[in-house]
């Protein structure tokens, strides 16, 4: 009888989500304007790409997690996929399109037609493939959709397809990625791994806590006290010299194959940890109540940020304030009607398609 596969504790979902959280904080403060000090702090942490590594770990585990326990046919996978991630794809782009020209001043008619390769491109993730090195108008975070949902597809073909058809479909989706996507697998596939392992080995408490905290100080120690280190870990420019293609935004590949096993060695770590103590925690309904608006964070903060400061009066401290609160209340506005909406959009799709997305 196969063993019976363990689903998530509580207190390491809560986990989960706090790491979510501050990942999308990361990213949303290494974008965000600030006074002058602030503004060299963000640029000698660059928080921004650590959390992209953080992200792509994460994804690589809850995907793992949800085609053993939730999502265990194509059919399911590709609907619950789908539903998550096209949503939120055509709003950013919509947002953009419909922000950005009047941040600058133009036509909306003339700001579609300089984009629309742009947004055809955005829509099928192709942004980066070979020698693509495309950006989604304002909303910049969007490069990472065109790396994680191609790992979808890749993860969903040799999980859900068989025999030649498997190996023909993955080689197909490499093929068409080309280079850069593989710089970038690593790190989402450390995810997948993570969770496989901890479905086999569990260590004793003190070897947990070890893996949960080394990483950890490790980083910090890396982050504060060996800067020359990073500095010659985010350039890629002596590749440039051989490459055929542009490594934007993949520049960062070294670091993160750095950075990514330490994360995934932290939640090797903590999920084997006794966390109850964070599920009976008072506030981990904050944490899974802020944990519904990170994708929305993540993905729509730049736009917002970018067409509200045009309008805001310059000097002082309230400018900076003023952009921050309004780009968050968009957000919560943007993610009621968007990222909260995922399941109604699944029913939605199975009642408009009973034959593709009928339940079995």
């Amino acid at each position: 009888m196969p063993k019976r596969k363990e689903k998530l504790p509580e207190g390491f979902s809560v986990y989960l989500d706090f790491v979510r959280v501050m990942a999308a904080l990361m990213v949303f403060i290494h974008h965000m304007q600030g006074p002058h000090f602030l503004g060299a702090i963000q640029s000698a942490l660059k928080l921004g790409p650590d959390a992209v590594a953080i992200f792509f770990v994460l994804s690589g585990y809850v995907i793992a997690y949800v085609t053993d326990h939730h999502e265990k046919d194509a059919r399911t996978y590709i609907l619950h996929r789908f539903a998550r991630i096209m949503p939120m794809a055509v709003t950013a782009l919509l947002l953009a399109l419909v922000l950005d020209p009047i941040a600058k001043g133009i036509s909306h008619f003339d700001y579609l037609k300089e984009n629309a390769t742009t947004v055809l491109s955005s829509l099928f993730f192709l942004n980066h493939a070979w020698w693509n090195n495309i950006y989604a108008m304002s909303a910049r975070p969007y490069w990472s959709l065109d790396y994680e949902v191609w790992d979808y597809a890749l993860f969903g073909v040799c999980i859900f397809a068989q025999g030649r058809l498997r190996f023909l479909l993955a080689g197909a989706i490499l093929l068409l990625l080309g280079p850069k996507f593989l710089l970038m697998l690593p790190q989402w596939l450390l995810g997948v791994g993570v969770y496989r392992l901890s479905q086999r080995l569990r260590p004793s408490q003190a070897a947990a806590r070890l893996m949960a905290v080394l990483p950890v100080l490790l980083y910090i120690e890396t982050k504060c006290f060996r800067p020359h280190l990073l500095t010659q870990f985010y350039m890629y420019e002596p590749l440039k010299e051989w490459s055929l293609v542009p490594f934007q935004p993949s520049k960062f590949w070294i670091w993160h194959l750095m950075l990514a096993p330490m994360v995934a060695v932290h939640l090797f770590g903590m999920r084997h940890l006794d966390l109850k103590i964070l599920a009976a925690a008072p506030w981990a309904g904050l944490i899974k109540k802020a944990a519904t608006y990170t994708f929305s964070l993540y993905l729509f903060h730049l736009t917002l940020f970018r067409f509200f400061r045009e309008f805001i009066p310059k000097g002082g401290v309230l400018y900076y304030l003023l952009q921050y609160v309004l780009t968050l209340a968009g957000i919560v506005v943007l993610a009621h009607y968007t990222e909260h909406r995922k399941v109604q959009i699944r029913e939605f799709l199975r009642r408009r398609f009973p034959t593709v997305f009928a339940r079995r």
